[in-house]
């Protein structure tokens, strides 16, 4: 305390007594002489202290009426609180069907008020740290999401970290019920996605430029999954010009849905439902569309003598397929009737765009001959089609006379 006119300080003569006062809620007032005075106030909680002084002349501001009848200066005032004892927290053992991911905690602390709160998981029994989970909330309610669609299958703990605006910290995973919290995943409903191509099949060998189809239906235990999103992949082969495609489509009142693919060489395709809050996220099995190439193919004359040369010409269709660096193998074949079977003229590469041609001489006819011809496109690494043949051509030759 401070006083300017007569002090804080007793005098020899005088019989003023200087003195500090502290008086605290449920204590005793502390009186110390002189301008100084300490008191140590213990009690949890908030308490309220009054101060004042009497300086030598016996002015006090403590609020009291004077032996004048005036009313002295009020004294000074001040809150202390004071909080020994970590906040309580209890999860709720109880979780939103919709949305059984979300955990929800509540933290209390009388004193000094939450500061912040954390959510963390773990395997059940691992005894390893656990990872800590995106909190959020206010006035002593707390969220976290549990990713349990990237989390393996299995029973988990939870645990919870408050620590309140004094300092202390508490640590706990028990529910209300006092039973610890313990989620056994998957917690959203499971659902089921099938797909097909053509004619409900898996695999379907598809002809060059035919127009192609996936359909399928999204269930959830037999109940049909109306005004879904699903994502058609499709994964196109090396050697195509595209790598992967994706589509989204909505599914219909009865979960299904059907969508044309892409144009294009032989590819695999997936449809995916990425779930939601209630619905686990699922994949169809992986579905082959393998595709034929087209070999186109044409000779002239069709009719010659021994020692004439027939031309053949022809494509290969590169549609969605980048071209070669050296060009397509192609294989030039002929018709062996005595052994029925396909053999070879001759083997060659297209150019850049897929074209070939070719000249063949008849030397060793000596009677009237049909010779069939055609052009086959062989298999091949970074060819993105089926190997394929053109349709037959054939030439007839005269010996000469």
């Amino acid at each position: 305390a401070v006083d300017q006119l007569s002090g804080m300080l007793p005098e020899a003569g005088d019989d003023g007594e200087p003195k500090t006062v502290i008086a605290a809620d449920n204590y005793a007032p502390y009186e110390a002489p002189g301008a100084i005075a300490t008191f140590a106030v213990a009690t949890e909680g908030v308490n309220r202290i009054r101060y004042w002084a009497e300086d030598l002349a016996g002015n006090a501001n403590d609020g009291l009426p004077g032996v004048d009848g005036d009313t002295h200066q009020n004294p000074g005032q001040a809150i202390v609180r004071i909080d020994t004892t970590p906040p309580e927290l209890r999860f709720d053992p109880n979780r939103d069907p919709e949305d059984p991911e979300l955990v929800s905690m509540v933290a209390d602390d009388t004193d000094s008020g939450v500061a912040s709160a954390s959510i963390g998981i773990r395997r059940a029994g691992s005894g390893e740290a656990f990872t800590p989970l995106t909190t959020t909330g206010s006035g002593g309610r707390y969220l976290a999401r549990v990713p349990s669609d990237d989390l393996p299958q299995g029973s988990y703990e939870l645990n919870a970290t408050v620590r309140d605006r004094a300092g202390n910290q508490s640590t706990g995973n028990e529910t209300s019920i006092g039973a610890p919290m313990i989620l056994n995943l998957p917690v959203k409903q499971p659902s089921s996605l099938i797909a097909s191509l053509a004619r409900g099949r898996q695999v379907v060998r598809g002809k060059y430029g035919a127009r192609q189809f996936v359909d399928g239906r999204l269930t959830s235990g037999g109940v049909a999954l109306a005004n879904q999103t699903v994502e058609v992949v499709e994964t196109f082969m090396a050697g195509s010009r595209r790598g992967t495609v994706t589509r989204q489509i909505t599914t219909d009142g009865d979960g299904r849905y059907r969508t044309r693919l892409t144009g294009g060489p032989s590819r695999g395709v997936e449809v995916h439902f990425g779930g939601n809050r209630r619905l686990s996220p699922v994949s169809s099995n992986m579905l082959r569309l393998k595709v034929k190439g087209r070999v186109r193919f044409r000779i002239k004359p069709r009719k010659l003598y021994n020692g004439g040369v027939v031309r053949m010409r022809g494509s290969v269709g590169f549609s969605g397929a980048l071209p070669p660096a050296r060009g397509k193998l192609v294989a030039i074949q002929y018709f062996d009737p005595s052994r029925r079977k396909w053999r070879p003229v001759e083997v060659l590469r297209t150019d850049r765009r897929g074209r070939f041609r070719y000249g063949y001489r008849f030397r060793t006819i000596a009677s009237a001959q049909r010779i069939v011809f055609r052009a086959s496109a062989l298999p091949e690494a970074g060819w993105p089609y089926l190997p394929s043949t053109s349709k037959p051509r054939s030439v007839i030759v005269y010996p000469k006379d």
